[in-house]
């Protein structure tokens, strides 16, 4: 097998280059574009391709131009499949191999170069209000795991997820961003608060450490350990109230329905596009003199860099080997922290400004750490105000 796998390559080139050369022979007369769906990660199915859905939603259709997509073996079958009803897809091992083996040259190519994840993409997505929606049969579906959950017809619910090491371990035997792991306890607090005020508490995850403790509420739910199901992930994530979440894939879902996030431990300092009410505060950095870093250092040393359209390197901060190497570490957001987060958000659904002060402080940190992408400052997501108020020296330093 060893030696026919080594001919891969050149069988995949004697494929796909006749292929290029036509089809760069048609571009006077139309312009076809074939385009790799990242398949293998629910954030890149999910944010990549909403996109470019949302850019055609808001702006129309490509000129001249015609575009289908490729792939397979997709992370998640029940998002896969919804992208299939709005987006010419052609789901094609062979396709994908070929794409695989080709070689860069071939990727990169502007007939099969990916897809531009960077203009537009704050202000398209914020202002389209979602792109995907449910069938009949697949609201019915989603009903009958509502109640297999207890939940009634008219409850409501929020997701919560923490990011763990499981499923990074499971797929390719470690974890490389360990600096974003979070535990599920620090955010029960928030989640007992979504039950005082009368909703369901709905623990998400493809794959998790470890159930739920037991702390005797039966409205805060563990489907990660009980119910979880590729349809279940999605369908929960786009009728969720909101998500409160971690810096994981899943963190994408919501924004394909509109429907908004309050992300907390953000790390790397991403922006993620989305709805424009969602809400973020982010693990702080020690030095290894124990001493928290300013914000206007992170800045300087390039933390917000990571955020599309920052015209420089995005990833030192979000590379476990770079704590290692330089002795810094990230803080977890506390479980009061993360209570207040879930409540700022609960503020906005409601229609509550916040404090003045806090207001300000949100703008701030706008203009400051993210003016270099106007986009962000304008339909990103605000830092969360009780947060704001709390670490305000760390907002204000020069």
């Amino acid at each position: 097998m060893a030696p026919i796998k080594r001919l891969f390559p050149l069988i995949a080139r004697l494929i796909a280059w006749p292929v290029l050369a036509v089809l760069i022979c048609l571009e006077p007369i139309i312009r076809v574009r074939i385009t790799h769906l990242w398949t293998a990660r629910i954030g890149h199915l999910a944010l990549n391709t909403l996109i470019y859905a949302a850019a055609r939603r808001r702006l129309g259709p490509e000129k001249r131009t015609f575009r289908i997509f490729f792939g397979a073996n997709p992370c998640n079958r029940q998002l896969f499949n919804m992208w299939k009803r709005v987006l010419p897809v052609i789901e094609s091992r062979v396709l994908s191999a070929i794409y695989h083996y080709a070689g860069q040259r071939v990727q990169k190519s502007r007939v099969f170069a990916p897809l531009d994840c960077n203009a537009g993409l704050h202000k398209n997505i914020a202002l389209c209000n979602g792109v995907l929606s449910f069938t009949e049969e697949e609201e019915r579906l989603g009903h009958e795991l509502l109640q297999r959950m207890g939940l009634g017809p008219d409850d409501w619910f929020v997701c919560f997820t923490s990011r763990d090491p499981s499923f990074h371990e499971a797929r390719v035997g470690h974890d490389d961003k360990d600096h974003r792991n979070c535990t599920v306890e620090s955010y029960l607090d928030a989640a007992r608060l979504v039950t005082e005020r009368g909703g369901f508490a709905i623990r998400m995850g493809a794959m998790v450490d470890s159930p739920l403790p037991d702390i005797g509420n039966p409205r805060i739910i563990d489907y990660a350990s009980k119910f979880r199901s590729d349809f279940g992930d999605i369908y929960l994530l786009g009728k969720c109230l909101f998500l409160l979440g971690s810096p994981t894939g899943t963190i994408s879902i919501p924004s394909l329905f509109g429907r908004p996030v309050a992300m907390a431990n953000n790390l790397p300092y991403m922006a993620m596009p989305g709805n424009p009410i969602s809400l973020l505060v982010p693990k702080l950095i020690r030095e290894p003199t124990g001493e928290l870093m300013t914000f206007a250092e992170l800045h300087r040393q390039g933390m917000f860099n990571c955020n599309p359209g920052a015209n420089k390197e995005p990833w030192v901060w979000d590379q476990s080997e770079f704590y290692a190497r330089t002795g810094r570490w990230p803080v977890d957001n506390t479980d009061e922290e993360i209570l207040d987060l879930c409540r700022d958000m609960f503020d906005r659904l409601d229609g509550r400004a916040p404090d003045p002060e806090a207001a300000r402080l949100q703008r701030l940190y706008k203009e400051r750490f993210w003016a270099e992408v106007p986009e962000v400052v304008e339909y990103g997501p605000d830092i969360g105000p009780s947060f704001a108020l709390k670490y305000r020296h760390l907002i204000e330093a020069s």
